[in-house]
C-alpha cells in the first residue's frame, strides 16, 4: 500500500531522515576517529581514509547495476537487502586487525551504501510520494 496523505509521507521522511543520518555518520566517523583507527591498526592516515575512497568507489561502481533490482523489487526491498549486505562490512571493521580485513570490510561496506544511502532514500521517497517527493527530497 502506498501511503498518499500528508502524515504517511512525513512519517516515512522522518524514518529515511533518520536512517540517512545513522548511514552517513557511521561511513563518515573515519573524520572523526581516522588517527585513532590509525595508530591501532598500525597504518599510515592515509591509507585509513582511502577505506572511505574505496566505499565511495564501490558506491559509485554498483549504482547502475542495482538500477534493475530497484525497479522490479522495489527501493524498500533493496534497502533491507543493502542492510543485510552492510551488517557483516561492519562487523568485519570491527575486527580488522591490519590493512586487509580493514580495506574488504570497506568494500562491503561501498557495495551495501549504494543499496542504502542517499540515491535509494530519494527512491524510496519517489515510490511513496510520486510528484509530491521532489518536496520531501529538498527538505
Amino acid at each position: 500500500m502506498i501511503p498518499k496523505s500528508g502524515k504517511a509521507i512525513a512519517r516515512v521522511l522522518i524514518v529515511l531522515a533518520i536512517g540517512q543520518v545513522i548511514g552517513w555518520g557511521t561511513v563518515g566517523l573515519l573524520s572523526v576517529v581516522g588517527t585513532q583507527v590509525a595508530a591501532d591498526l598500525q597504518m599510515d592516515i592515509s591509507a585509513v581514509f582511502a577505506g572511505s575512497s574505496i566505499f565511495y568507489v564501490l558506491m559509485g561502481l554498483c549504482a547502475p547495476i542495482l538500477a534493475k533490482p530497484f525497479t522490479q523489487f522495489g527501493a524498500r526491498r533493496v534497502m533491507i537487502a543493502g542492510t543485510i549486505i552492510g551488517a557483516p562490512g561492519f562487523v568485519l571493521l570491527s575486527l580488522a586487525h591490519g590493512p586487509i580485513l580493514f580495506f574488504v570490510a570497506w568494500m562491503i561496506l561501498g557495495t551495501a551504501g549504494s543499496a542504502t544511502l542517499a540515491t535509494a532514500a530519494y527512491i524510496m521517497l519517489n515510490e511513496i510520494a510520486g510528484r509530491d517527493a521532489k518536496r520531501g527530497i529538498a527538505r
